[in-house]
């Protein structure tokens, strides 16, 4: 950790044997225990920041600082290891310290008179923890714009000022409106870094509802934040109902497999084959089922109510039929394969080495002759050896066991599929009949490849 040694002879000498001891550490050879966590709190402690024996000790204000726990603060805030600093009058890692230190000036840092203190909001909300009294409650109380209190919560979300972690929304889905789609843009971006922990309903909800209210379209970085539960219908259908319809399928089977356990899931599943009937939705069923049927019977969903709940849809949809029969008649499930994207190529992209080494594979098969990548994506009209701009390279994903493949579409019904990420070829298609020698695969890649 550097700058130890510029501050040993500005502090006192309980401070001094903290700093070297910190400076001198190095963990044994082979050992998996790190002792950093310790050294940095027997420091914090010397030097005044320690919690006084209390379990959520009061953060002092920047100004309140002496020189040296200043200096201190300052050294810890340059520290990126895997620390935290938790039950101390510090914030507890150093993205934290830094925004203490800077005193940004957001919702979080505003100056407020409550009750007999006139201090930034964070201070005020750290009071309310420590008294064991809600933040939620007391922000509420303070009737902000509902734009304040959702960057309040967030803040809190992501532990600012070692915040309590929100257990539930603090803004209804009935507030979340058009103008906060700066917020949520903001908001999605940063939960993608995921420096912050597990993201949760309690996030995902506002800030895909924030973007689809504020008629912003759901980039595909942006899926995975993508939500569900049963309780949630609604809302999940106002949401997906924004995909493109290639995309559908594979971020609703993604979202719904984090709904909770398979009665959960299922649940979910159903409720969106009644607007949206697939193959991949059915096949998360089936994957479920047997699961759901088991578990203690509150929490269960026997198989003959499944039945049941199952019947319609497989009557009046022969993708779903397909795979719900072929599971009732005690068969292998067949194979569903979705789309995962879609992209044309061109001889001005910047390919990867797979893909060059695969458009050449494909280009063999195709024809018969060895051509570089650049040669085949030509757009020269009268190169009768390119593939004249048509080449289209779809990604496919098995929705049950995951397996991917890469397929190179030269026509509407010519393709070649390799193993994602290979040059191992799986299937080929000709004239529109697709040969390969899995025929539960064959099956799906007709579909798939339509």
């Amino acid at each position: 950790m550097h700058g130890i040694d510029e501050l040993l002879p500005r502090v006192d000498p309980r401070t001094r044997d903290a700093l070297i001891a910190l400076r001198d550490y190095q963990p044994e050879p082979g050992s998996t225990v790190d002792l950093t966590n310790s050294l940095i709190r027997e420091l914090l402690e010397a030097a005044g920041l320690g919690g006084q024996g209390q379990s959520q000790p009061l953060i002092p204000l920047p100004d309140e600082l002496s020189d040296t726990q200043r200096r201190i603060a300052e050294l810890l805030a340059t520290h990126e290891g895997a620390v935290r600093f938790g039950g101390l009058a510090i914030p507890d890692q150093p993205w934290k310290i830094r925004r203490w230190l800077d005193g940004n000036a957001g919702v979080l840092e505003r100056v407020m008179t409550i009750g007999e203190h006139t201090e930034p909001l964070w201070r005020a909300l750290l009071r309310a923890k420590a008294a064991r009294k809600s933040e939620r409650e007391l922000v509420k109380s303070l009737d902000l714009p509902t734009a304040d209190v959702l960057e309040v919560f967030t803040d809190a979300y992501f532990g600012a000022y070692n915040l309590s972690w929100p257990r539930e929304s603090w803004v209804s889905t009935a507030a979340i409106n058009g103008t906060l789609g700066e917020w949520a843009r903001v908001t999605a971006d940063r939960l993608l870094e995921g420096k912050h922990g597990s993201t949760t309903n309690i996030i995902k909800v506002p800030v895909i509802l924030a973007l689809v209210r504020a008629e912003i379209p759901i980039a595909e970085r942006w899926e995975p934040l993508m939500f569900a539960h049963p309780d949630l219908v609604p809302l999940m259908e106002e949401c997906f109902a924004t995909l493109p319809d290639e995309r559908r399928d594979a971020a609703l089977v993604a979202a719904i497999r984090t709904a909770g356990f398979a009665p959960e899931q299922i649940r979910t599943a159903v409720a969106m084959l009644r607007r949206w009937p697939s193959a991949a939705l059915t096949e998360l069923i089936v994957s479920n089922a047997d699961a759901a049927a088991g578990g203690p019977k509150h929490a269960s969903l026997p198989k003959d109510r499944l039945k049941k709940m199952m019947k319609h849809f497989a009557e009046r949809n022969p993708q779903v039929g397909r795979v719900w029969n072929a599971y009732l008649a005690g068969r292998p499930t067949p194979i569903v394969l979705v789309r995962i994207s879609s992209t044309q190529l061109s001889v001005d992209d910047e390919l990867e080495p797979i893909v060059v080494a695969q458009i050449e594979t494909a280009g063999r098969s195709y024809d018969g002759q060895a051509m570089s990548a650049q040669e085949r994506l030509s757009a020269d009209p009268d190169d009768e050896r390119s593939f004249n701009g048509r080449l289209e390279l779809r990604k496919l994903r098995e929705a049950k066991s995951g397996k991917a493949y890469d397929a190179y579409l030269v026509h509407p019904d010519t393709a070649t599929v390799f193993t994602a990420g290979t040059t191992e070829e799986v299937a080929c298609m000709i004239q529109g009949g697709v040969e390969c020698k899995d025929e539960a695969l064959r099956d799906a890649l007709r579909e798939a490849l339509r």
